[in-house]
């Protein structure tokens, strides 16, 4: 270097100025792998890259003169228009912001759509025009996709496969997979990218001697990262060089469900990139892949707290049973499945249960209520249902090849409150008086019969139990 001023006329200054000429800077732009569009005020392509040219399908020469709304699908025109004011605004300069990329779809040369990021770059103020950079839907609209997904309640698996999605964006030599819910053997749920090694269609299989990177992972607690793939199973080893890896990296979710009941297993998930690249994961690396498998973690996390409301939604707060809504639900499904069975629905009321709550108080209500419902459950099968629908009014649903079994039941269940309930130095007798209504599965199937029908017919004979005396049995037909 010298320190020779460029005014003082210095040869080698005056011959690097001479280098940076305007074609200089135009080869810059149209060359580079970055996809660069600069468009006039006009709207105007001026220059580009060869590379943002080839996201359409056009040839460079084609593409430089053409009006950039040449490029843009007809659904994104509005957008875009809106944003080339805001980006060719006089004030644009002073705002300090350049703002998020910008989602457009672009018009292919074969008619398709590709899904784009826009970005405004900073430039000279003296420059007339705007420079952007165009890219296909990258990090960002992967993120987007998989939020809305878990924002909207999407299947647990479609959650993944968005999160699958952007892990190949994020670590582009990587072929990922997420497993969830590891039970020792296999996963209960997984995604996977398509390139990714497979042995009988299962991307995390289960291998004999357990020689798999996951296994590793989640048996022994070691990070598994660079994993050598010489210490695979064979068959494992040759699937996954065949897929062109030559390295793993098996990282475990964090699922911690804040005190939430949330499934043991799936605290025993992993995210599996296999590797195009050889070599451990570069600190930056490591902390994309932290937030991924955040973002893994509050999927399931969130998924659980749906499934809890859900559930919630779908119990009585007292017994723990079913509740209307469950029952209703029940009905559905029973009518989706024909059969030629019967259906039998036996609506139950609790004899003398007022007369606890007067004496005794609510609280002891509440208890002898569970009771109850603990002796009904006690008496069912394991397909039977028994639903609280009222204060002290439960309902029961069975299927069963012949009417008799029907009555059977509805006597186990009388036979239950033969004995008075015993709460503490309390004992109260309570009785229950049932009305039974019946029809086939195939009414329920083809709309002859409603599921609510049915709880109608089974109570209008509960009332008439209750009238001739109580603790009895009334069928409806």
């Amino acid at each position: 270097m010298t320190d020779g001023n460029p005014a003082d006329g210095n040869p080698a200054d005056a011959a690097f100025r001479d280098a940076f000429d305007d074609a200089f800077f135009r080869r810059i732009v149209e060359d580079s792998p970055e996809p660069y569009v600069v468009i006039d005020l006009e709207g105007t392509i001026r220059w580009a890259s060869r590379s943002a040219a080839e996201i359409v399908g056009l040839e460079y020469d084609d593409y430089v003169g053409r009006s950039i709304t040449d490029v843009l699908a007809p659904a994104s025109l509005e957008m875009a228009l809106e944003a080339f004011g805001e980006y060719s605004s006089p004030g644009r300069l002073d705002t300090g912001w350049i703002g998020p990329p910008l989602p457009l779809d672009l018009q292919h040369r074969d008619g398709h759509t590709v899904p784009c990021e826009v970005r405004r770059v900073p430039s000279p103020a003296s420059l007339p025009g705007i420079v952007l950079t165009v890219t296909t839907s990258g990090p960002m609209s992967s993120l987007y996709e998989a939020i809305e997904r878990i924002v909207a309640d999407a299947p647990l698996d479609e959650v993944m496969t968005s999160i699958v999605r952007l892990i190949g964006v994020e670590s582009p030599y990587s072929m990922p997979v997420i497993g969830l819910g590891w039970d020792g053997r296999r996963f209960a749920t997984v995604a996977a990218s398509p390139d990714a090694p497979t042995l009988d269609g299962d991307p995390l299989p289960a291998v004999e001697d357990g020689r798999s990177p996951w296994h590793v992972r989640l048996t022994t607690g070691e990070s598994v990262a660079d994993h050598d793939l010489s210490a695979l199973d064979p068959t494992l080893r040759e699937a996954a060089e065949a897929a062109g890896a030559v390295a793993c990296w098996a990282l475990p979710i964090e699922v911690a469900a804040d005190g939430d009941a949330l499934d043991p297993a799936m605290g025993r998930s992993v995210v599996v990139l296999w590797r195009r690249a050889a070599g451990r994961p570069r600190l930056n690396v490591f902390r994309r892949l932290d937030r991924i498998r955040g973002l893994v973690g509050l999927a399931i996390r969130s998924a659980h707290s749906r499934q809890e409301l859900r559930r919630a939604a779908r119990l009585d707060a007292v017994t723990g049973l079913p509740n209307r809504l469950a029952l209703s639900e029940h009905f559905q499904d029973v009518a989706r499945r024909p059969t030629t069975e019967i259906v039998g629905v036996l609506f139950c009321d609790l004899d003398h249960f007022k007369q606890v709550n007067d004496l005794h108080g609510h609280p002891t209500g509440d208890r002898a209520l569970r009771i109850a419902a603990d002796r009904m459950r006690a008496r069912l099968r394991t397909d039977d249902v028994v639903a609280r629908v009222g204060g002290d009014e439960f309902v029961v649903v069975t299927r069963t090849s012949e009417r008799a079994a029907v009555g059977a039941l509805a006597e186990r269940l009388l036979t239950a409150f033969d004995s008075p309930i015993g709460l503490g130095d309390v004992s109260v007798p309570i009785g229950m008086s049932v009305g039974v209504a019946t029809a086939t599965g195939t009414e329920l199937a083809t709309g002859g019969v409603t599921g609510e029908a049915l709880v109608e017919r089974a109570d209008a004979a509960l009332l008439a139990a209750k009238s001739t005396g109580k603790h009895r049995i009334v069928w409806s037909d």
